[in-house]
């Protein structure tokens, strides 16, 4: 049974989006919201604000927010703050990090107006990834994505911690004590996840808010 992120009030003063106009970003900002916290939409390269808790780069439809994404992640970093990066904010974010763009990947995405189909992913145990999702290994979940990173993509010091049967990877984290992650699949919305995987955006909650 899928559990549910609880509502929960955090002495925290804000978590940043990097988000454009899209459905997805709507999503994340409903979702936030409704535990407890006050969201902040950046627009291009606009400077972090100093009462910043965390950096959340949401999935983007659109181009040039690669600078922007470089930017913040930079300063947020330098303050030891977390970071997550969705769908294309995963993509962002290792760019940031130094890693190269995604490219078109066929077998990934779901023709338009069709329902999205599951597909097998493999947890790397001892990951970040799946120590906040609770277990490793393969794993059926629904994403549906049109581009994606390869393995001569990631960035150095980051870590490939979910891949897909083809060698796509599906996730990357930083490895040390700093909580820097990106994951490929949906995090807001009904995204029709397996139980744990919700836990990728609560932990990042949880460090946004000191716990």
């Amino acid at each position: 049974m899928r559990r549910e992120l609880q509502p929960r009030v955090f002495d925290i003063s804000r978590v940043i989006a990097i988000v454009n106009s899209t459905d997805q970003g709507a999503l994340f900002a409903e979702t936030v919201t409704g535990l407890g916290f006050r969201l902040l939409a950046l627009t291009g390269s606009q400077p972090l604000p100093g009462d910043v808790r965390g950096l959340l780069i949401a999935d983007s439809g659109s181009q040039g927010w690669e600078v922007g994404a470089a930017q913040a992640v930079a300063s947020v970093l330098r303050l030891d703050l977390p970071v997550l990066g969705n769908g294309t904010g995963m993509h962002f974010l290792n760019a940031a990090l130094g890693g190269g763009m995604a490219v078109r990947v066929d077998g990934h995405a779901a023709n338009e107006g069709s329902v999205p189909t599951k597909n097998p992913i493999f947890l790397s145990p001892g990951g970040k990834v799946a120590h906040a999702i609770g277990g490793s290994g393969w794993v059926n979940i629904t994403c549906s994505h049109a581009s994606g990173l390869r393995a001569m993509d990631v960035a150095d010091g980051v870590l490939a911690s979910a891949y897909s049967r083809d060698g796509m990877i599906e996730a990357i984290e930083r490895p040390g004590r700093q909580w820097v992650m990106g994951v490929q699949w949906a995090l807001a919305g009904d995204t029709g996840l397996p139980s744990g995987f919700e836990n990728v955006l609560g932990g990042f909650l949880e460090r946004c808010a000191g716990e």
